[in-house]
C-alpha cells in the first residue's frame, strides 16, 4: 500500500559544538513507513538560503553513500516542498542539497524509512513438508514480497505466493502473507529461516518444528524474528548520535549541548581534541522478536521485541557483549526498536567504539511486539513498570534470544564469555540491577542458555528504592520537576493493573485524575499531554486518594494495599530478599538528580555493601551552572550523558 503525508519542519534551535559539529542547520528526524511517498515542506532559512538559485539539487543521502533526488516546488518566496517520487529502500538518510559550486551542504534532517518486520509464525499442520501453507504476519511487508525459505547453510528456496492480506490496521502498518511451503531437501526439517523480501529491506522469520510440536514454541528465550534497521558507519557514529538526541525531547538547547559535551569527552577518548580516535567499526542494527513471560508466577508467554547491535568484522572476530537496558519511556513508539532515540544513540556509540555486541530489549508490551498487540486496557497491554522480576527475565530471555540469532546470521563472530557487562540509566538501571540479581540466583539455568557472569554491571540514577525513597517522593508536599510529572500515574497505574487488577482508577486517583490522567495512560500517549493534565502544582501526591496515601504513609502492608508491591518489587533492602551481588556492582548517581533522587544509591549501596561494590558520584559540574534553569531541564535528564560517558570509560578500560 502506496501513502503520502505532508511534515512541516518546525525550527528547534541550532546546536554548535566546537570541534564536534559543523553543520550549518536545524535537525529534524522525520520517520516513514517503506513504500511512503516522502514530502515535507522546509523554508529557505532552514536550508541556509537567501533565495532559491537556479535548478538547485536537493536530495538524500544514505548512510552507504547512495543518493536519491528530491524534487523541488516553489510554494512562495519563502517556502518549498520536497518529495521522493520513488519509493524508498529501509535505511537513514541525511538531507543534503548541492550549494555554490556544486559543495554538498547536509542539513541533518535525518529521514528514517523503516523495512518490513515479521512479528510471527503459524505454520498450517504444524508441518514444513511440501505443499504446506505457511501465514506470516507483522508490519510492513508491501504489496508484493519474495518468500524463501533457508534450511541449515543450504540455499534458499523460493516459496510460492499463495496470497497477500489486506491491512489488519492501515495507520499500525500491519498484514499478512501466506505462501506454500516448496519441496525441499529435508521433507520435514527440523527448524528453517523464512526470508522476506521486497524492495524495502528484508526480515527474517525462524521457525522451530520440533519445538511447535512439542508445545514450546514460546518457550523463553525463544528467537521468532529479525529485520535489518540500517547500518551506521564509524564515521557517521557522531551524526547518529546527535540525531539520536534529537528524537529525544528530553534533551534542548544549551542542556542538550552541555549534556552531549560530558559524554563526548569520555567516548572520544581524550576529550575533543581528537574525536575520531576511538571510532573502530561499523556497525548494523537488528531488530528482533523473542518468547519471554510477562508474570513470573503465572509465566504467561508474551512476544517482546528489542535491538541487536551488530559491529561489522572482517574474518573471524571475538566481541564483548553488553546488556543495555533503556530508561523510562511512557509511549510504545519511543522503545528502541520504533524510535532512534539518545539510549539507542549511545549504544551505538559503545559498539562503534569497541565492538561491543549490544542487546537493548524493549520493555514487555513497548515497541514493536507491543504497539496494537492487546486490548489496551488489558494489563498485560501495559508495561512492567519497576517491577523487578519482570523485566530482568525480559532482559535475559533477550539476549538468549540475540545470542542465538547471532549464531544463525554471523558465525564468524564468537563472543567472549569473559567480557560481558550489563548497563542502563533511569529505570534501566533499576532493570540491570534486577538483571544482575536474577542472572546470579539462577546461575545454572542461565549457563545451560549460554550466559555467563557478568565482569562488570554499572547502574546509572536508578529508582532502586521504591518502597522508601521513592514512595517518600510520591508523597511529597513539594513541587516535583514538571516534565516528569507521569511518574506517579505511571507507576500507580502499571503496579494496580498487575496486582490488584480489580481496582478501578477512581480507588487510587483522585477525581477528576481518574478520568484526565488514568486515560492517557494506555502506552499511546506521550509523556507532555500527561504532565499536561497533572495538578498545576507539580505536586503528584495531589492525585491520590486517600486510601493511596495512607497505605503509602503507614506502610500498609493489608489486603488492597499497593505499598506490599513496593516492597516487593524494591532493590534497596527493603525487600526481604537475601541476594548479595557476587560480580563486581557499581553505583553512578548525580547527587542533585531531581527525579530519582540520590538517596536511591546510597540505600542500594548500604545495602550490598562489599569488597565489590562501589558508589561513584559524577563530578557535579551541572550543580553550579545555571544551565538547567535556562533550558528547564530537569538534572535527571542532564546527567544521562555525563553518567553513561563515565560508565563507557570503566567499560572500555576494561577490556584492556
Amino acid at each position: 500500500m502506496m501513502t503520502s503525508r505532508m511534515v512541516r519542519f518546525s525550527s528547534v534551535g541550532g546546536l554548535l559544538l566546537a570541534l564536534i559539529l559543523f553543520m550549518t542547520s536545524n535537525a529534524l528526524a522525520l520517520s516513514y513507513q517503506a513504500g511512503e511517498n516522502v514530502n515535507f515542506d522546509i523554508t529557505l532559512d532552514e536550508v541556509g538560503l537567501t533565495k532559491m538559485p537556479p535548478a538547485p539539487r536537493f536530495y538524500l543521502e544514505g548512510f552507504d553513500g547512495v543518493n536519491y533526488p528530491v524534487a523541488v516546488v516553489l510554494k512562495s518566496d519563502r517556502s518549498i516542498e520536497l518529495g521522493v517520487t520513488q519509493a524508498m529502500p529501509a535505511g537513514s538518510y541525511v538531507l543534503a542539497y548541492a550549494g555554490p559550486g556544486g559543495k554538498k551542504v547536509e542539513l541533518r534532517n535525518t529521514v528514517r524509512v523503516n523495512g518490513p518486520v515479521i512479528q510471527n509464525v503459524s505454520v498450517v499442520n504444524q508441518q514444513l513438508t511440501a505443499g504446506n501453507q505457511v501465514t506470516l504476519t507483522g508490519m510492513y511487508f508491501g504489496s508484493s514480497p519474495s518468500v524463501s525459505i533457508q534450511i541449515g547453510q543450504s540455499a534458499p528456496v523460493a516459496c510460492q505466493l499463495v496470497s497477500v492480506g489486506a491491512d489488519q490496521a492501515a495507520e499500525e502498518g500491519f498484514g499478512q502473507v501466506m505462501v506454500a511451503i516448496p519441496r525441499l531437501a529435508q521433507e520435514t526439517p527440523g527448524n528453517a529461516v523464512f526470508v522476506v523480501k521486497n524492495m524495502f529491506g528484508t526480515a527474517e522469520a525462524y521457525y522451530d518444528a520440533n519445538s511447535v510440536l512439542a508445545g514450546t514454541a514460546n518457550s523463553r528465550g525463544t528467537l521468532v524474528s529479525a529485520s535489518e534497521a540500517g547500518t551506521i558507519l564509524k564515521g557517521k557514529k557522531w551524526d547518529y548520535l546527535l540525531d539520536s538526541l534529537e528524537s529525544s525531547t528530553g534533551y534542548v538547547g544549551d542542556a542538550k549541548r552541555y549534556a552531549l559535551s560530558q559524554y563526548l569527552y569520555y567516548v572520544t577518548g581524550d576529550g575533543f581534541g581528537n574525536q575520531y580516535r576511538v571510532n573502530k567499526y561499523d556497525v548494523k542494527i537488528y531488530k528482533i522478536t523473542y518468547w519471554t513471560v510477562d508474570d513470573d508466577e503465572a509465566a504467561h508467554p508474551v512476544m517482546a521485541s528489542g535491538v541487536v547491535i551488530v559491529p561489522q568484522v572482517n574474518g573471524k572476530g571475538t566481541l564483548p557483549f553488553i546488556s543495555f537496558q533503556h530508561g523510562t519511556m511512557i509511549h510504545k513508539a519511543e522503545a528502541p526498536t520504533s524510535s532512534d532515540g539518545a539510549e539507542l544513540g549511545m549504544a551505538v556509540s559503545y559498539a562503534v567504539a569497541d565492538g561491543f555486541v549490544v542487546s537493548m530489549m524493549d520493555h514487555q508490551w513497548m515497541g514493536e511486539a507491543g504497539i496494537g498487540a492487546l486490548n489496551d486496557t488489558d494489563r498485560r497491554a501495559l508495561q512492567p513498570y519497576c517491577q523487578e522480576k519482570v523485566l530482568a527475565m525480559g532482559a535475559a530471555d533477550m539476549m538468549i534470544a540475540a545470542k542465538s540469532f547471532l549464531s544463525d546470521k554471523y558465525s564468524n563472530i564468537t563472543l567472549n564469555n569473559k567480557q560481558f557487562f550489563l548497563t542502563g540509566y533511569s529505570e534501566g538501571a533499576y532493570a540491570t540491577l534486577a538483571l544482575l540479581r536474577e542472572l546470579e540466583t539462577n546461575e545454572v539455568y542461565y549457563n545451560q542458555a549460554g550466559l555467563p557472569q557478568p565482569k562488570l554491571t554499572a547502574c546509572g540514577d536508578g529508582p532502586y528504592s521504591l518502597a522508601g525513597v521513592m514512595r517518600k517522593t510520591l508523597l511529597a508536599t513539594t513541587p516535583y520537576p514538571d516534565s516528569a510529572q507521569y511518574f506517579a500515574p505511571l507507576i500507580l497505574t502499571t503496579m494496580y493493573k498487575t496486582y490488584l487488577p480489580d481496582n478501578k482508577p477512581a480507588d487510587y486517583f483522585k477525581r477528576p485524575y481518574d478520568i484526565s490522567v488514568a486515560d492517557l495512560m494506555n502506552g499511546y500517549v506521550n509523556s507532555g499531554a500527561v504532565n499536561f493534565n497533572m495538578p498545576k502544582s507539580l505536586k503528584p501526591a495531589e492525585i491520590l486518594t486517600d486510601k493511596v496515601t495512607g497505605d503509602l504513609k503507614n506502610c500498609n502492608l493489608g489486603p488492597n494495599s499497593i505499598y506490599p508491591y513496593f516492597v516487593l518489587n524494591d532493590l534497596a533492602g527493603n525487600n526481604p530478599d537475601t541476594w548479595m551481588p557476587e560480580g563486581t556492582l557499581m553505583f553512578y548517581h548525580g547527587k542533585n538528580d531531581d527525579c530519582v533522587p540520590y538517596q536511591n544509591a546510597e540505600e542500594a549501596y548500604k545495602h550490598y555493601r562489599v569488597r565489590n561494590v562501589s558508589l561513584q558520584t559524577p563530578e557535579d559540574e551541572v550543580s553550579s551552572s545555571d544551565i538547567l534553569i535556562k533550558a528547564g531541564m530537569t538534572y535527571h535528564v542532564v546527567y544521562a550523558l555525563h553518567v553513561m560517558g563515565e560508565i563507557w570509560y570503566r567499560f572500555h578500560n576494561a577490556l584492556k
